[in-house]
């Protein structure tokens, strides 16, 4: 089985709780996924997709909000490296977006840069493990990733069809369920 999941209404939610800090906001919302994370093993879940940060949201965001969300998966990342719950469950961590449009963002002090340099080792570091799918749209857009899967499929030699296109996607299987928060 494989879960989408939507993460929406995060920071109104923590600001009920009574939640002030941006960052602390987020990186809660991380901790509750890794609880997810935990129940959908324990379900049977082989692939959990989350929609962490649009390709929409990188130009729309305020960009203190977008460095803020860019330093919470930084830090989140770096400490996968290390979660013993990572390495004893197995999961596998795929990078699904456009790297480049994460590097490109004004204003943020490289800090693109950095997640794109930490989530690809995280991604290293987790590629053989087979228990778990976690696959992290970030710089993610639907219609960038038909557009990548094109470009891929034609540099490969290949015609451009359904399948060959579908053979290329960032996320290749389709979510039997989708939670938006």
């Amino acid at each position: 089985m494989h879960i989408g999941v939507i993460p929406d209404g995060n920071r109104r939610y923590m600001e009920k709780k009574g939640v002030k800090s941006l960052f602390s906001s987020y990186d809660m919302g991380i901790t509750q996924f890794h609880d997810f994370l935990t129940w959908c093993q324990s379900r049977g879940v082989d692939e959990v997709t989350i929609y962490a940060l649009s390709l929409e949201n990188i130009v729309n965001r305020d960009s203190l909000e977008i460095k803020t969300l860019l330093s919470v998966f930084n830090d989140n990342a770096v400490k996968s490296l290390e979660d013993k719950r990572i390495h004893e469950n197995e999961i596998m961590i795929r990078i699904c977006g456009d790297k480049a449009a994460l590097t490109a963002i004004k204003g943020v002090g490289g800090l693109g840069d950095q997640l794109i340099e930490n989530l690809s080792r995280l991604e290293e570091a987790t590629k053989d493990y087979n228990r778990l799918k976690l696959n992290l749209a970030i710089g993610y857009g639907g219609r960038q990733e038909i557009v990548a899967a094109a470009r891929k499929t034609v540099d490969a030699g290949k015609p451009v069809t359904a399948e060959n296109i579908e053979e290329n996607l960032w996320v290749s299987s389709h979510p039997d369920l989708i939670i938006r928060t």
